[in-house]
């Protein structure tokens, strides 16, 4: 066996290793989207087997552990920053009064973020902040009794080296309870809660990268209300309370699936539960990640 591929072994082995701890609760799945954030050091490591190729197979191993060890004090430090990056700055957000609305929309479209969205009463259909270093862009379009808010950004949210030019975003918002809530969301990779037990909830999209996101869901929800989230590796958890009638769909790859035991499982991955009020559907779509749906 020769040394690059002792090192390649290796590397698999530590991805899998990161994944399987994260599945059972031993790493935070925080720090393991820290370090799927170090994908451009394949290319690195792909450049110094092409170099020491037939030769000095040894120090091309050094290189790349080195390199490797590098990547992972990055993501580590990354990870444990209480701040954001230099530079970045802070929007305010803050929508007209909730009187006289009927509906509201909520598209947030941004690169890798953290996203914390809650509901809470103060008198204004939205009010938050907004942390980026590339420039935000924000509209509010309240017409005929419907709200809409749209937050995204300037340029393309694609960074080809991330590991050296963080771009997250932070964005936290409170929403008016009380107005029927269509909320869509896509991001990268993403840290999320949306604790939405005071949100009256119509829809809501999750379409994300390599993930953590913790959802909860309150009992006053329309007729035939739907979640959706969309979702590569990460940890996926979903709190629905036990006074709705629900009905859960997973297609999934290689995960761990925890659904709470109250739910009758059907055919082809069909979870249903009947709390005797309205109606709220799941589709649960993701890849190799850790899934729980729990009943309080």
């Amino acid at each position: 066996m020769t040394a690059g591929r002792a090192i390649w072994g290796l590397i698999l082995i530590l991805i899998g290793g990161a994944f399987l701890a994260a599945n059972l609760g031993v790493l935070d799945w925080g720090f393991v989207i820290s370090l799927w954030r170090l994908w451009p050091l394949v290319l690195v490591l792909l450049g110094l087997r092409v170099i020491f190729r037939g030769r000095n197979q040894w120090v091309a191993a050094a290189l790349m552990l080195a390199v490797v060890a590098g990547g992972v004090a990055i993501a580590v430090a990354d990870w444990k920053a209480d701040g954001w990056a230099s530079g970045s700055r802070v929007v305010q957000i803050e929508g007209p009064a909730a009187a006289g609305f009927t509906s509201a929309q909520a598209t947030i479209d941004i690169g890798a973020a953290r996203v914390d969205i809650r509901g809470g009463d103060s008198g204004t259909l939205v009010r938050g902040t907004y942390e980026s270093r590339r420039e935000p862009v924000i509209s509010q379009l309240p017409a005929q009794g419907t709200y809409r808010l749209k937050i995204a950004q300037r340029g393309s949210s694609l960074s080809l080296f991330p590991v050296f030019n963080p771009t997250r975003e932070k964005l936290d918002l409170t929403l008016a309870p009380g107005i029927p809530w269509t909320i869509d969301v896509d991001t990268g990779a993403t840290d999320a809660t949306l604790d939405l037990g005071r949100v009256t909830l119509e829809r809501l999209t999750i379409d994300a990268g390599a993930s953590s996101i913790d959802v909860t869901v309150g009992s006053e929800v329309v007729d035939r209300a739907q979640v959706v989230i969309k979702g590569g590796a990460g940890s996926f958890k979903l709190r629905v309370p036990r006074t709705l009638d629900l009905t859960v769909r997973t297609d999934s790859a290689i995960s761990s699936v925890n659904i709470d035991p109250a739910l009758q499982r059907g055919q082809n991955d069909v979870y249903t539960f009947d709390g005797g009020g309205n109606s709220l559907t799941v589709e649960l779509s993701a890849g190799l990640s850790s899934i729980s749906v729990d009943l309080y």
